[in-house]
C-alpha cells in the first residue's frame, strides 16, 4: 500500500491511501491531532512487519474511519496490543527513549491486565521504530507546503521463529 501525505499548511494535511486492489482512500486531517500517532502506527507496524494494526486493517480495505477518530471500532487481538504501545510510544518518541526500560515497563502493563505480552515487543523493536520515526519526522519536515511526502506499507507479516 502507498501513502501519500500533502502538506497542506501548518495544521492540516491530506492523507491518501493506495491499495493494492487500486482502491484510493483520501482524506484532509489535522496535523497536530493526527500526524505524531499515524507515524507512530506507520513506524511501529512496518518495523515489526505487523500486518493486525492500523495499516494492516487500512490495506485490506478497512475504511480509516473505522480505525480513527469517533467511529472507530473497537479493536481486538493484535490491533488492541498494537495500540495499546503506539498511545505511550507516541508521547516516549518525542525525546530520547530509553528502549529497555520501556519495553520493561510495557511488558509490565500487558501482565498486568492479564494479557500476553506481544513477542515482538523487544527494546530491539522499540529502539527501531524509534529511529525510524525520528526519521520519518525528519522527512516530514523537510516536505515544504503542497508537497507530498510518500510512504510504502507492507501487510506481509515478517516470519516468527
Amino acid at each position: 500500500m502507498k501513502i501519500a501525505l500533502t502538506k497542506i499548511s501548518e495544521s492540516k494535511h491530506r492523507f491518501a491511501a493506495t491499495r493494492a486492489n487500486g482502491s484510493v482512500e483520501s482524506l484532509e486531517l489535522e496535523t497536530r491531532s493526527f500526524l505524531i500517532h499515524d507515524l507512530t502506527h506507520f513506524a511501529l507496524e512496518s518495523t515489526a512487519k505487523l500486518s493486525g494494526g492500523f495499516y494492516g486493517a487500512l490495506a485490506a480495505g478497512t475504511p480509516y474511519g473505522a480505525l480513527a477518530g469517533e467511529t472507530a471500532q473497537p479493536v481486538t487481538g493484535e490491533a488492541l496490543a498494537i495500540e495499546t504501545v503506539v498511545g505511550p510510544l507516541s508521547g516516549a518518541l518525542r525525546g530520547d527513549i530509553d528502549a529497555p526500560a520501556f519495553t520493561a515497563r510495557l511488558a509490565g502493563y500487558f501482565t498486568d491486565l492479564g494479557r500476553d505480552v506481544p513477542t515482538w515487543l523487544t527494546p530491539e523493536t522499540i529502539a527501531a521504530t524509534s529511529a525510524r520515526f525520528k526519521a520519518l519526522m525528519g522527512q516530514w519536515k523537510a516536505t515544504p507546503f503542497g508537497a507530498t511526502m510518500e510512504l510504502s506499507f507492507s501487510s506481509a507479516p515478517a516470519p516468527r521463529g
